[in-house]
């Protein structure tokens, strides 16, 4: 059983009104709408798919990887998250506001 299982309806809706809202902004799109207004929307819609992610990723952490952890099987697990969470934002393993990444820029011969 999944993390997400107990929740599994709840994903689902969710991810149909952002289905929905997707196929607002294409509607957006073809009647030639305000960039604006599409830009607005598309920000709305992929904030709506980030909230989801980062409850699956939740459900993830406080189920499958807890069990693992508990079972001494954790080390594949912690991984395969940290792999998650770095393709979940982009390249860099580390945020712009991650603290040794600054202390690491701040170290280097100045330009």
């Amino acid at each position: 059983m999944y993390g997400y299982t107990m929740n599994k309806k709840a994903v689902s809706d969710r991810l149909r009104r952002i289905e929905g809202q997707v196929r607002g902004i294409q509607r957006m799109v073809e009647e030639d709408q305000y960039c604006i207004d599409i830009l607005t929307q598309v920000n709305s819609a992929a904030s709506a798919l980030k909230s989801v992610g980062m409850g699956v990723l939740d459900d993830h952490v406080r189920h499958c990887v807890r069990e693992s952890v508990e079972s001494g099987d954790g080390d594949e697990k912690l991984e395969e998250l940290l792999t998650a969470v770095r393709g979940s934002r982009g390249s860099s393993p580390c945020s712009r506001r991650c603290s040794h990444r600054s202390r690491r820029r701040s170290t280097s011969p100045s330009r």
